[in-house]
């Protein structure tokens, strides 16, 4: 600096200086020179301004907001570095005196966590995103948040309602959304204190973009051409909520719908698509990175489905990012199962949330390959289990899908899951042993008539394996029509719907990182009986590979123990003392463990992971 420059700041330093006083006594005049110089875009000018307001910051009380918010008008995306250098320390001096500054500071620079746009060249074109200065916003918009959480204790209490208050609106491009929901990821590096306020904020509102894709089933775009083929496949595998337009994801609208509608249903399918890709990559990173960064981030988010997906009605996509996350770790799995029956089995909660767990296990333990053999016949025993306490007590009952309808549910469930994985169940002469002794027959034959009820594709073809393994006649029971039931003279809805949370991933660029660890109903289809040396036995299907497989679960997974799993050990004994009253002589029928009903007394699962004894 030379001897010009430095006479020239220091005379705008006392210029300040007495303009500040005077603004004191009451005078304005200087003062509003001082407001004006600050209010340009003249780089000179600035250079000087915010240099000479570095050494006046800590006498900016609470009454210079006017001078603060002028300041802070500056325009990070655009203004060069040598104006930036001196405004950063201005900023920096200023939240050290006085830290009431620092909402404005972040309401301003938040701001820049979205795209830059370029004015449009031509007049009614739309603007367009510079990437440039996007990148450089945001990178010295993350410095300058970066120095305020430093320099101000409080920030995060501060910066919390800023970040929710500037959340564009679900009807924001993909762009914005995605840019901003980034650099939101970003703002956790520096201030780990917002972490699960920012992830569960943004899970949120996918999960607003979620609900607004429509719920008709419709049939993806592809399916098409396959139409003859998947006449014979399951019918829920045919059922989809998303198609795809060119080479992006989106939602075909329902015959009835308008064609504006189906353009609004494959906007919020492509935001959804891009923002869940953003999310599986963040996830993706932090379960790699280390072990306690993937318990941390699974523990995260399964609080987030805890509070706010899991009650969400018929959400399509989201849950997908626990699902994902399941498979980074060999305990995992277990552990959100352990979650998901406790909550079941828990008659202090709403049959609404214990019918939606139901839901939630069947469709998580068809679909997910990485559980292990002994998880799936474990969770099987659970739930026959408590199908026979509830029949100790209702067993005479009258069909009624209303009074039953967690009854039903829970039958809707063992069935979708022997539907899928009946393969590896009775693979072998202890897997048949282990299905013949839950005692179907029970079931299937109660006057509660569960057959009738379930929803008929997984009633028929539950029906159609057990009678193909020679293991039950239950193709009987399905002739009756269900409109013939009635209770109390009442008419009663035909069936339970067929919410499987975990149904086929239709978003088109984000199902990449599904579609390797999910069994689709292809997948499962084999021969039902393949001869061996050992005589009829059924044998695992030799498909393609797929992750979490017993030959590539060691290099997938890592070496964790399942033996040390609290929720294996619950799921264990839970099935344990099913298998205990068999071998008893006792029966299905008159299985009374109080495990199965309701709350479990000696153990409660908390979403710390941890099991109370």
């Amino acid at each position: 600096m030379t001897e010009t420059e430095a006479a020239v700041l220091t005379k705008t330093r006392n210029f300040i200086v007495e303009a500040l006083r005077e603004r004191s006594q009451g005078k304005v005049q200087k003062y509003r020179v001082v407001l004006q110089q600050l209010d340009t875009t003249d780089v000179n000018a600035l250079m000087l301004w915010y240099h000479a307001l570095q050494s006046c910051a800590s006498a900016l009380g609470a009454e210079f907001h006017d001078l603060v918010n002028v300041s802070l008008k500056l325009d990070i995306a655009r203004a060069p570095n040598e104006v930036i250098e001196p405004f950063l320390q201005f900023l920096s001096n200023l939240l050290s005196s006085n830290s009431c500054y620092a909402k404005p500071c972040f309401q301003s620079f938040v701001r820049f966590l979205v795209p830059v746009f370029d004015p449009p060249r031509i007049q009614g074109a739309a603007p367009t995103i510079n990437v440039e200065l996007t990148y450089l916003a945001a990178d010295r918009a993350h410095a300058l948040l970066h120095m305020i959480c430093t320099t101000v204790p409080s920030s995060p209490l501060v910066l919390w309602p800023c970040v929710t208050d500037q959340f564009p609106h679900k009807s924001h491009s993909l762009d914005v959304l995605s840019t901003y929901v980034r650099n939101l990821l970003r703002i956790l590096q520096y201030c780990p204190l917002l972490y699960e306020r920012i992830m569960a904020l943004i899970v949120e509102r996918l999960l607003q973009i979620d609900v607004e894709i429509s719920l008709d089933a419709v049939e993806d775009e592809e399916d098409d051409d396959e139409e003859d083929e998947h006449l014979l496949q399951f019918q829920f595998e045919e059922k989809g909520v998303t198609g795809k337009q060119g080479s992006s994801s989106s939602t075909s609208a329902s015959a009835s719908a308008s064609s504006s509608e189906a353009r609004g249903i494959a906007e919020m399918a492509d935001k959804l698509d891009g923002l869940m890709m953003v999310l599986f990559e963040y996830i993706t990173a932090e379960c790699r990175r280390d072990e306690a960064s993937c318990d941390r981030t699974f523990r995260l988010f399964l609080r987030i489905f805890d509070s706010f997906v899991l009650s969400t009605y018929r959400c399509k996509f989201v849950q997908f990012l626990v699902y994902y996350l399941a498979q980074f770790k060999a305990d995992l799995p277990d552990l959100f199962l352990g979650y998901l029956l406790n909550k079941l089995l828990d008659q202090t909660q709403p049959t609404l949330t214990r019918k939606v767990c139901a839901s939630y296990v069947a469709s998580f333990v068809s679909r997910a390959p990485f559980i292990r053999l002994e998880t799936i016949r474990n969770t099987l025993a659970v739930l026959v289990g408590w199908l026979h306490k509830y029949l100790d007590v209702h067993e005479q009952k009258s069909p009624n899908p209303v009074l039953h309808a967690l009854f039903y549910h829970v039958c809707q469930s063992v069935y979708y899951i022997v539907c899928f994985r009946y393969s590896e169940l009775l693979c072998d002469e202890e897997g048949l042993e282990f299905f013949r002794q839950l005692g179907f027959e029970r079931v299937n034959e109660a006057r509660l008539s569960p057959l009738r009820f379930c929803q008929s594709s997984v009633a028929q073809e539950f029906a159609r394996v057990t009678h193909k393994l020679s293991l039950l006649r239950c193709k009987h029971l399905l002739s009756e029509s269900l409109d013939t039931i009635r209770t109390s003279g009442k008419r009663h809805t035909d069936q339970l719907d067929s919410f499987f949370p975990f149904d086929p991933y239709l978003l088109r660029e984000s199902s990449s990182f599904i579609d390797p660890v999910y069994i689709t109903w292809e997948d499962r289809v084999t021969p039902l009986r393949e001869r061996s040396n050992t005589g009829d036995r059924l044998c695992v299907p030799q498909g393609r590979d797929i992750a979490g497989s017993q030959d590539s679960f060691g290099s997938s997974y890592g070496s964790a123990s399942y033996g040390t799993s609290p929720a294996v050990k619950y799921l264990s004994n839970l099935a344990r003392s099913l298998s205990h009253s068999l071998e008893d002589g006792m029966g299905p029928a008159s299985f009374d463990s109080e495990d199965l009903m309701g709350t479990t007394p000696e153990v409660s699962y908390d979403l710390n992971f941890e099991f109370k004894l």
